[in-house]
């Protein structure tokens, strides 16, 4: 069959760990954070790795759930990496896919889309615009105002 492609090494395997702690601070004040916690007592470290466990899992849950899974993750991400070495890598590539979401092409589509295409946005807007004047006519309309608007 030949031999097997070799594996592409991600974008965060190719940082060196100078380049990483420069590029996210939370790293460096987490390494900093870890060597106070290893003084902790058993149990402090273990509340520590549960709540990381429990955090993250829910993090997790959200993903299918309605939720900020991408704002909880992370924080449970954090903890973890107060113990685990693999959590902080972890970690580390959240940030990275933050970063990147960040300067997302969502906006860049947007932005294109409203440059290419300026008839049809005003239109839209108009549109909407036209839709929410209409709405808080027909509250006008219906005496469905709170009292306190008419004064």
């Amino acid at each position: 069959m030949g031999n097997p492609r070799p594996r592409r090494k991600r974008r965060l395997d190719r940082l060196d760990p100078d380049e990483l702690l420069e590029r996210f601070p939370l790293i460096a004040k987490l390494r900093e954070k870890r060597l106070k916690h290893r003084q902790r007592s058993k149990f402090v470290r273990g509340l520590t790795i549960v709540g990381g466990g429990v955090i993250t899992f829910a993090g997790l849950a959200l993903l299918a759930l309605p939720g900020p899974a991408f704002a909880v993750i992370p924080v449970g991400l954090y903890l973890l990496a107060l113990e685990f070495h693999w959590a902080e890598r972890l970690l580390a590539k959240a940030l990275e896919h933050a970063d990147n979401a960040k300067n997302s092409s969502f906006t860049k589509a947007v932005v294109r889309f409203v440059k290419t295409h300026p008839r049809l946005t005003a239109l839209l807007l108009a549109l909407f615009l036209t839709l929410v004047a209409a709405f808080v006519a027909s509250l006008f309309a219906f005496d469905l105002v709170p009292r306190h608007w008419n004064d």
